[in-house]
């Protein structure tokens, strides 16, 4: 399977760049957000700079894919790699090789045992353009993670995904991070939207009341999209929590989320470790610490369920 002829007025790059960041997906049930294809991307990317070869086994990519399903995907009872697999080859930038062998091919639906002798892998043209040029590789890196995580997850992510970065990178901008480029289209953040909520919640974070101050400046306080910015999340107070640096990335995680009814904070089952107890399990089905004084300024329930179904790594039974 070949890339996709490009016109004679389409810059190479930049039409490799739109195709990589411009996938088709379609909305899990209940309009959940779907970065399958885009995590087996990040993935074989990954293979790619560090040289390895261009077809993997299905049993690769699941070993490898698997672990960026189960925590960067919105969570499901039974992780899928063989969908993406199988559903990428639609886009023109993955190949399987002998895809008739492959049952239930002809429905679309294939199914998992018999995808597990076939190989799959970028289409030559574009896994040729990555290896020669490992810029542009990872512009298209950069695109997908600007427009569909939120930076907070951006360095574990391409970590998971073996996507090597210099250690004196992580934790920048992205607009550091990665060369910038213009067609990207990711949103403009709105710069007034953390001084709006911090402020309705003043300042402090609405879970534990953290509230340090340095020189008369709060520090380690931040404005956390309920629903990502990078999904659409409006820059508006209703959408927006005070959080600490810890709560807030946590809570982009998926570690705990806010149910609708009551503000009460529900924690992960998948959540474990040293300071567990203290920095969440204390806070379990408890009502967030901390609200605005106006109530428009509340959570709102579409933002809050918006994250049940799409960022909490737990079941959504009885928040929605």
């Amino acid at each position: 399977m070949q890339s996709k002829s490009m016109s004679a007025e389409t810059d190479p790059e930049e039409d490799i760049l739109r195709r990589f960041t411009k996938l088709k997906t379609a909305p899990l049930q209940g309009g959940g957000r779907a970065p399958h294809k885009y995590l087996l991307v990040l993935f074989a990317i990954g293979k790619c700079l560090k040289g390895e070869g261009r077809m993997m086994s299905y049993e690769t990519v699941r070993k490898g894919l698997s672990p960026l399903l189960s925590r960067y995907a919105p969570h499901t009872k039974a992780i899928k790699p063989h969908l993406p697999f199988w559903h990428l080859a639609n886009d023109g930038v993955w190949e399987i090789d002998r895809p008739d062998l492959v049952r239930g091919a002809e429905r679309n639906r294939p199914v998992a045992s018999t995808l597990a002798a076939r190989f799959g892998g970028l289409t030559e043209p574009d896994h040729d353009v990555f290896s020669r040029n490992p810029d542009i590789a990872m512009r298209v890196v950069r695109g997908i993670m600007s427009a569909y995580f939120p930076r907070s997850l951006h360095d574990e992510i391409l970590l998971t995904a073996g996507i090597e970065v210099d250690e004196d990178m992580r934790g920048h901008e992205p607009e550091d991070l990665f060369e910038k480029f213009e067609w990207n289209r990711r949103r403009v953040r709105d710069p007034a939207f953390r001084g709006k909520v911090v402020h309705a919640y003043e300042n402090q974070c609405a879970v534990c009341r953290f509230s340090v101050r340095l020189d008369r400046k709060t520090i380690g306080l931040e404005a956390a999209h309920i629903r990502w910015h990078e999904q659409n999340g409006p820059p508006v107070v209703p959408n927006g929590l005070a959080l600490c640096a810890i709560h807030h990335k946590l809570f982009d995680a998926g570690a705990f989320t806010i149910s609708p009814e009551g503000f009460r904070v529900h924690v992960s089952s998948l959540t474990a470790g040293e300071g567990n107890d203290e920095l969440l399990g204390r806070f379990d089905s408890k009502p967030l610490s901390f609200l605005p004084r106006e109530k428009s300024s509340h959570p709102g329930e579409k933002h809050l369920l918006w994250h049940i179904n799409n960022a909490y790594r737990g079941s959504p039974d009885g928040l929605v």
